[in-house]
């Protein structure tokens, strides 16, 4: 997970930062936009792990009860 927040702290910070230099702000502005981007960026991306990780977990899960029920299903038709 922290490669997650790390990817997206520095690329919000680096968007953030060429943004508000390619608008002509002075540094001072642009490295305090870059530290605003850079929590942004992170924030953002660690939703997006997360939304990850649910749906494997859900996935998996859905594997598994199929497999049971198919399970069940072949063991019904060998008792038939």
């Amino acid at each position: 997970m922290k490669f997650f927040l790390l990817i997206g702290g520095f690329c919000g910070f680096a968007l953030t930062f060429a943004a508000s230099l390619h608008a002509e702000n002075e540094v001072s502005f642009a490295l305090r936009d870059g530290a605003m981007g850079c929590l942004g960026g992170a924030l953002i991306l660690r939703g997006f792990h997360f939304v990850v990780l649910q749906t494997i977990r859900d996935h998996i899960s859905q594997l598994a009860v199929r497999a049971r029920v198919q399970a069940e299903a072949a063991a019904v038709q060998q008792n038939s």
